[in-house]
């Protein structure tokens, strides 16, 4: 799949602090999560999600308060404030306990809550595609080596990384496992990157939250480190006047559909991404 082989480096530890199986559907990573004892509820795992999030109608079933304070919060296509539960505990993937958790509420679309960054910024996090597995390792414990080692850029307390197309163009793409295609390119960025442009068919890209309109796109092949992947569909965004798909500083997203085609181990303490072939 991938054309070029992957020199050996740093990649996980052997043991992980955690396991969580997760569903693979509509290129989004589902996870069951309880809030303070409840029933499991259907979560999204999305490393740009700057908090933990509960949709407005689990919020009102479940009767979990809220403060009279609300956080601005930058989402894909918006920015919006929102108030915050009181805390709360969650159990990830029917065991794992993340306490004393605040969450965002906001309204979603088919979601009942998000897993956010905060977890990618506290372990590192692989996520084996072809497993249907999340693991959490301890950033400061042991490591095996496998992977290839790809270097973050870190931009507003978020994390991307650097793509070129086939000519050489390239622009950093903010990390989104929330996200389900391969590449969601902004408006502003379109410009930049070749693509086969003869007639390119609507598209609806579903992000945790919603959905957002677009034009997609086959785009042959992309250069990520020393790594040619070949295959991404791409979707440039065609509407979206806010949020991250607005902000000049980031050439899109990198959703599920390009993710997929690895093993990947998220250390955004380290500011690194470790990627192996997807078996």
């Amino acid at each position: 799949m991938l054309a070029a082989g992957f020199p050996l480096a740093g990649a996980a530890p052997s043991k992980p602090v955690a396991e969580w199986n997760f569903k693979f559907q509509d290129n989004l990573i589902w996870i069951e999560v309880g809030v303070d004892g409840s029933r499991p509820l259907r979560f999204i795992l999305d490393s740009a999600s700057t908090h933990h999030v509960i949709s407005t109608d689990a919020a009102e079933k479940l009767g979990l308060s809220t403060g009279a304070d609300t956080v601005l919060v930058r989402r894909t296509d918006a920015v919006q404030e929102q108030s915050t539960t009181a805390p709360v505990e969650l159990k990830v993937g029917g065991a794992f306990a993340l306490k004393n958790v605040s969450l965002l509420v906001v309204p979603l679309n088919g979601i009942d809550g998000i897993i956010g960054l905060p977890v990618f910024e506290r372990y590192l996090v692989e996520i084996d595609y072809a497993g249907s597995k999340v693991r959490l390792f301890d950033p400061n414990g042991p490591r095996s080596d496998r992977g290839e080692s790809v270097k973050l850029q870190t931009r507003d307390g978020l994390c991307g990384i650097r793509l070129a197309d086939s000519t050489g163009n390239s622009g950093v793409f903010v990390l989104d496992t929330g996200c389900s295609s391969g590449l969601l390119l902004s408006r502003h960025a379109s410009s930049l990157f070749e693509f086969c442009r003869a007639y390119p068919p609507e598209a609806h890209v579903l992000y945790a939250g919603g959905d957002i309109p677009g034009r997609r796109y086959r785009q042959t092949s992309w250069q990520l480190g020393s790594q040619t992947v070949p295959g991404v569909e791409t979707v440039v965004c065609s509407k979206a006047t806010d949020g991250l798909l607005a902000d000049s500083q980031w050439a899109g997203l990198v959703g599920n559909g390009f993710l997929a085609k690895f093993k990947v181990t998220f250390d955004f303490p380290g500011h690194r991404m470790f990627l192996e072939p997807a078996k």
